[in-house]
């Protein structure tokens, strides 16, 4: 495909087959539920196919430490855009030359991202890349197995590990109780059998246990059984001991605060090698040590225990070994959800302000208060009285300048005429109002001599104009509401 990027045909000639999500980077795609994506790409190298472009020597001298960024590119940064966790799908060649060194580049890249990964392949006849097994499909690959081993891996024995057992086979069913052949362990008191894997395992799968009894140890070149755990949060991994719990340290299986009175040990420690929490630990098997002797008197997951703050003295008080309060029981069908936030069973006390214990600051401040608003006052009264006589002025400039100018009525027109010819400067319109009166736009070089930027309109009343100049009188428009100037 080409990774989500519908306009890049030529995207696949950058990436591996099966290593293309460089368009992830760019669809901004939200996952509904996050943490749930995986994105499992594969990768080769040379071995496999030697023309990918970053493989080449000219180009890239310093191959494979070109490697890295280009896998951050392919495969982080667009697990990153997304929120998915990658699982390398495929990785592994023929292991010579080149190729050795791409795959060893390759292993502490993933070990420097703490990345898991499949190898491919177990079979030989891979025919690009080879196999775990030679081509008799019985022996070993020795020098992949050594190039391998400190990567981490399933365990083969864990994966069968509380496996049942099973009716003998036929080449099995001459075994006496409690002996083996090269594939099979013959438990007692029957004709059942368990893989000779399971024997000496840690678990007990034979229900006489002979299965992990020295006998069945010895048999498979073992001094005793493993110590992990049958039970627990953790089933089926390795207890890590020594441990620390409560600022003691445990050599063994701890008896201390129990859950239904198994020891127990952890599987997973604090860098320190105290108890992480309890989510990781586990009932200890039968090959697991046991302490003798509890190190507490008091059980640390008791109520009594816990109402109490624990002795400063205990370094490992960042956890306890004790089991999360039971899920309530679910409703009965029909039955309401609560609410999320339910009403309080009594309403709040009325709120009270605090008491000053200066109470003559109280007065001073109410003081400063009254006179800055008396000044406040005083001072909006000016301006106001201020921009209204400043107005009075321009106005009154404005009628006595237009009672001497060369701007008059024509009754025929009915408009504004100019003595010098100069009629752009002058409105056309003209707009009669409800009283008979004639109102027009008052020119640009009028308003300029008025003087005022509130100026809108002049509207000149034409049955009282006249020669006399006592009988002129003029309604000037500001801001929409009518002044009259005498």
């Amino acid at each position: 495909g080409n990774g989500g990027m519908d306009s890049a045909p030529n995207v696949c000639d950058l990436c591996f087959w099966g290593e293309n999500f460089l368009g992830l980077s760019h669809t901004f795609m939200e996952l509904s539920v996050p943490g749930r994506l995986i994105l499992s790409p594969h990768s080769y190298g040379p071995g496999t196919d030697p023309k990918m472009y970053y493989f080449n020597r000219t180009a890239f001298p310093t191959f494979p430490d070109n490697m890295p960024k280009v896998w951050e590119q392919h495969y982080l940064h667009p697990a990153e855009a997304v929120g998915a966790t990658v699982v390398i799908g495929e990785w592994g060649g023929v292991y010579v030359a080149d190729d050795e060194l791409w795959q060893d580049r390759f292993k502490s890249w993933l070990l420097m991202h703490d990345l898991s990964s499949f190898y491919w392949a177990l079979n030989p006849n891979s025919g690009d890349t080879g196999g775990l097994l030679l081509t008799d499909w019985k022996s070993p690959n020795i020098q992949k197995q050594a190039f391998l081993v400190n990567l981490p891996a399933s365990s083969v024995l864990l994966q069968l590990s509380g496996q049942r057992p099973f009716r003998c086979p036929p080449v099995a069913s001459l075994l006496s109780e409690h002996a083996r052949d090269n594939r099979f362990f013959r438990c007692g008191g029957g004709e059942l059998c368990i893989h000779l894997q399971q024997a000496c395992n840690g678990l007990l799968e034979c229900s006489d246990g002979s299965d992990e009894r020295r006998g069945a140890c010895k048999s498979v070149s073992r001094t005793q059984p493993p110590c992990i755990t049958v039970g627990g949060q953790d089933a089926l991994r390795p207890c890590l001991l020594p441990f620390i719990y409560r600022g003691e340290q445990y050599k063994a299986c701890s008896i201390d605060d129990t859950i239904g009175g198994d020891p127990w040990c952890p599987t997973r420690l604090l860098d320190d090698g105290r108890y992480f929490d309890f989510t990781a630990w586990g009932r200890c098997g039968p090959g697991c040590p046991v302490e003798e002797d509890r190190k507490f008197a008091n059980d640390a997951c008791s109520s009594q225990v816990k109402q109490h703050k624990l002795d400063p003295s205990d370094a490992g008080t960042l956890a306890l070994h004790c089991a999360p309060p039971p899920s309530p029981p679910p409703l009965p069908p029909g039955t309401p959800p609560p609410p999320s936030h339910p009403p309080p069973s009594a309403p709040p006390p009325p709120f009270t302000p605090p008491v000053s214990p200066f109470p003559w600051v109280t007065s001073v401040m109410a003081w400063v208060a009254a006179l800055a608003a008396a000044a406040c006052t005083l001072l909006v009264s000016w301006y106001v009285f201020i921009t209204s006589f400043r107005s009075h002025l321009s106005l009154r400039s404005f009628c006595s300048w237009a009672r001497g100018s060369r701007y008059r009525l024509d009754p025929h027109c009915a408009r504004w005429l100019d003595d010098d010819a100069q009629g752009n400067r002058c409105s056309e319109s003209i707009r009669p109002n409800g009283n008979g009166n004639i109102a027009r736009n008052v020119p640009a070089h009028v308003r300029g001599r008025a003087k005022t930027g509130h100026l809108a309109n002049v509207a000149l009343n034409a049955e009282h104009w006249s020669s006399s100049e006592d009988e002129k009188e003029a309604v000037m428009l500001i801001d929409s509401r009518p002044i009259r100037i005498e």
